[in-house]
């Protein structure tokens, strides 16, 4: 369990050791993968901590981190397996399972899952001892461009959940939601690409979802933008109406 410097995080947590494989054209500059390399190339790491990260082996499952959230002495936001993605197909359907379970359990926290493989996580929701809305669990999809966000978004709202929302980073291009699923949608983060090799992200693209959000009533988290060239993640350094960091309201 881990404090983190992503500004809608207080903490991750992270069960499984691995080494997550692209699907999307937004993995293209993925952070995780360069912080899985020094991790596998860190000798004060467990062996098999570093195989898996390098990629040599299996996720490695640990079952030791399961109670972590537990541990935790004061509420937290928490994300889940943002180092990979718990939905990956290399993850073992009964290990998802025992994270949920126990993410179900330590209900002073808020979890949030977030996945570039909704399918997945359709799928793992139909099980039986899923029957249920839990209040606590946020439900998210990555999508980076127009035809992610028409491929996955109807997926996403398949899915049973108390709020379910929508990362759009980092923003390729301008992302349009139906009108009809906005209002079905519980949040929405935005945000450009970071990092030496990022690809840029028009303002305006950015200003096109906060706008959607707006006109359905949907809470809007604007995360980094993509100002003269360099990533502002300075909340008072957006244009005034770009200053939005908002969250769902969940009724418990």
């Amino acid at each position: 369990m881990n404090k983190t410097n992503i500004s809608y995080l207080t903490h991750t947590w992270n069960p499984i050791a691995m080494r997550c494989t692209p699907c999307s054209p937004g993995c293209a500059n993925c952070w995780h993968l360069k912080m899985a390399d020094r991790l596998a190339a860190n000798p004060a790491i467990f062996p098999n901590r570093g195989r898996a990260y390098a990629g040599l082996s299996a996720p490695l499952l640990m079952d030791e981190e399961l109670t972590a959230p537990m541990r935790l002495k004061k509420p937290a936001q928490i994300g889940v397996q943002f180092m990979g993605d718990l939905f990956h197909e290399d993850v073992p359907e009964s290990f998802i399972c025992s994270v949920l379970e126990h993410a179900a359990e330590a209900t002073q926290h808020t979890f949030l899952f977030l996945t570039k493989r909704p399918d997945r996580m359709l799928e793992i929701s139909g099980r039986p001892w899923y029957g249920h809305h839990i209040p606590h669990f946020w439900l998210g999809v990555t999508v980076c461009n127009q035809a992610e966000a028409d491929a996955k978004i109807p997926v996403l709202l398949s899915i049973p959940a108390a709020v379910r929302w929508l990362s759009v980073e980092p923003m390729l291009s301008n992302v349009w939601v139906p009108t009809s699923y906005m209002p079905r949608l519980q949040w929405v983060v935005v945000g450009c690409e970071s990092g030496p090799r990022r690809r840029p992200c028009n303002i305006e693209w950015v200003r096109s979802v906060v706008a959607q959000c707006k006109a359905a009533g949907v809470p809007v988290f604007v995360k980094q933008l993509d100002i003269g060239g360099k990533v502002i993640s300075e909340l008072t350094q957006f244009p005034a109406d770009l200053q939005i960091r908002a969250y769902p309201e969940v009724k418990l």
